[in-house]
């Protein structure tokens, strides 16, 4: 549940950051829950608040990728550098979009076709007779924005969660995506 806040969301498009959720308290049989501070008061405390779920999580331990998304020793976490948080999320997830979109297209690269897959797919190709539009696979990115206290003000967070498959190919082009104007918070 707290790692759900910390970068997870509702709804069908929760995988693109509609729908973040950021839990404000938790209350479990009645009690709340105050060893647990939900609300982060900066980024640094954030930043803390990720590095201590991590080693809660139940993580698929396997020398192979899962065979789906889930928490392995190959997932990664990126969060917004700090020196690009905003006051508006709408601004944040149009910047964690717009980056998403720019590498799933293949960058203004071409040649970057087998590696786009691993976005997500189906991604149509014209003229590719290997493309199978019934080969469906969710994209093993999630996005989140998360609100922070910082500098007296509300500012938002663009979270990048990567929870690799087995049938992730050419992971170089998502890792030049995570790494974009962003720092790596945790690798799980």
């Amino acid at each position: 549940m707290i790692a759900w806040g910390l970068f997870g969301g509702l709804g069908k498009r929760s995988r693109k950051g509609f729908g973040s959720v950021a839990i404000q308290s938790l209350i479990f049989k009645g009690i709340k829950q105050k060893d647990i501070d939900f609300v982060s008061d900066n980024y640094e405390k954030y930043k803390a608040h990720i590095n201590n779920i991590i080693p809660k999580l139940e993580v698929f331990e396997n020398t192979n990728y899962p065979p789906y998304s889930a928490f392995s020793q190959d997932s990664k976490i990126f969060i917004t550098d700090i020196d690009n948080l905003k006051t508006d999320a709408t601004k944040v997830h149009k910047d964690l979009e717009g980056a998403y979109k720019r590498y799933r297209s293949g960058n203004g690269q071409s040649n970057n076709k087998p590696e786009r897959k691993d976005f997500g797919t189906p991604v149509a190709f014209k003229n590719d007779p290997n493309d199978s539009t019934s080969d469906r696979r969710a994209s093993p990115i999630f996005l989140h924005i998360h609100p922070i206290k910082e500098s007296n003000s509300v500012q938002y967070v663009g979270v990048r969660l990567y929870l690799p498959a087995m049938d992730i190919k050419h992971p170089g082009l998502i890792q030049k995506f995570l790494e974009d104007g962003a720092i790596e918070i945790k690798n799980i």
